[in-house]
C-alpha cells in the first residue's frame, strides 16, 4: 500500500487539503495530487477548497500549473480556492509567478476557513 500524498478533511462546506511531503516536485506525485483534487471538484461536488502548505518547502512549476487549473475549474462552478500556511520561500515563488494575484493566500487555516463565510 502506498502512503497518502495529501490529507483531506471537511469543515462544514470547506474541504481542507494538506500536503504530506515537504516538497512537491515529482511529476507522478503531482499528477496524482491533481487527479485527487480534480475528483473533489468534478465528482464529489466540493466547491470550497482550502489548501494548506504547512511544512512544504518547495513546489515545482508543474504543481503551480495544477493550482491554476484547479482555480479555473472551481471558478466554472462558482467555487473558491484559498491557500494558507505558505512559507516565505513559497510565497516568493507565488509572487513571481503571479499566482498571488489570482488565488487568495492567508496566514493559517482558521483565517482560511473564514474566507469562505
Amino acid at each position: 500500500m502506498s502512503r497518502p500524498l495529501i490529507e483531506i478533511s471537511d469543515v462544514g462546506t470547506v474541504t481542507i487539503v494538506r500536503f504530506v511531503d515537504r516538497s512537491v516536485i515529482d511529476m507522478a506525485v503531482i499528477d496524482e495530487v491533481g487527479v485527487r483534487l480534480g475528483t473533489l471538484v468534478e465528482e464529489l461536488g466540493r466547491t470550497n477548497l482550502l489548501i494548506s502548505f504547512r511544512g512544504v518547502d518547495y513546489v515545482s512549476s508543474w504543481m503551480l500549473g495544477k493550482l491554476f487549473t484547479l482555480h479555473g475549474n472551481l471558478k466554472k462552478v462558482k467555487g473558491k480556492l484559498v491557500l494558507c500556511e505558505v512559507s516565505p520561500r513559497l510565497l516568493e515563488v507565488f509572487e513571481i509567478t503571479g499566482l498571488i494575484r489570482i488565488i487568495p493566500i492567508v496566514s493559517d487555516e482558521a483565517t482560511g476557513l473564514r474566507a469562505f463565510e
